[in-house]
């Protein structure tokens, strides 16, 4: 079998990104949420915490709506707010340690243990093309 032109990289890697967007909608309506929030608490699974603004960084919104994203996400006891260790001035961010808990029931589970599945079927060559 030929390998992979740079064209089928591009479309696959396209096909993925439309698959994924549809993938974080429909958990984020299963769940009850929108998708920004979604991706909020993804980027604290991931970076274990983030000040609000580096939060809104990631998320590309502005201060005002990082905070209403914030409040909303906090009410629903998906994040818990925290003193900055070195500057009191800013506000830390991490996952409430009972949101595990709340991201299997979004079906969160499945899909990560999907990405698991197909990492591991990787060869060497694969997993330093992805990484």
């Amino acid at each position: 079998m030929a390998a992979p032109s740079a064209a089928d990289v591009r479309d696959a890697l396209h096909a993925f990104g439309l698959e994924r967007d549809r993938l974080t909608a429909a958990l984020a309506q299963a769940g009850g949420i929108g998708e920004n929030d979604l991706a909020a608490i993804e980027h604290l699974e991931q970076a274990g915490s983030l000040t609000q603004t580096e939060l809104g960084d990631r998320l590309l919104l502005t201060r005002g709506s990082v905070t209403t994203l914030v409040d909303r996400l906090e009410r629903a006891g998906w994040v818990r707010r925290g003193r900055h260790p070195e500057d009191r001035r800013l506000t830390v961010l991490t996952l409430r340690p009972d949101a595990g808990a709340a991201a299997g029931r979004l079906g969160v589970d499945g899909y990560e243990e999907q990405i698991a599945l197909a990492a591991g079927q990787l060869g060497a060559d694969g997993r330093a093309a992805a990484v």
